[in-house]
């Protein structure tokens, strides 16, 4: 069991690190770039990765807006 948590934790690091590594380089770049569209293209290109990280974890965004909640679909983050 404790192997299986091991690799498990291995394989989300091992998805997750070529996305900060791409936010570090945004970040970096943000600092001397003047031209806002190459910045803004990162910024989507890192927001790909994010997004193919969570569809290899069967992740998906959901937009729930105006729907009455359903605790069997739904997750309250906070009450009323």
């Amino acid at each position: 069991l404790e192997a299986a948590h091991k690799y498990a934790l291995e394989r989300f690091i091992h998805e997750l690190l070529p996305v900060k590594d791409s936010l570090d380089l945004g970040l970096k770049a943000a600092a001397t770039a003047t031209d806002v569209a190459s910045l803004s293209e990162g910024m989507a290109m890192t927001i790909k990765m994010f997004d193919d990280f969570f569809e290899k974890l069967s992740i998906k965004q959901i937009h729930p807006e105006g729907e009455r909640f359903d605790p069997e679909f739904h997750q309250a983050m906070t009450m009323e």
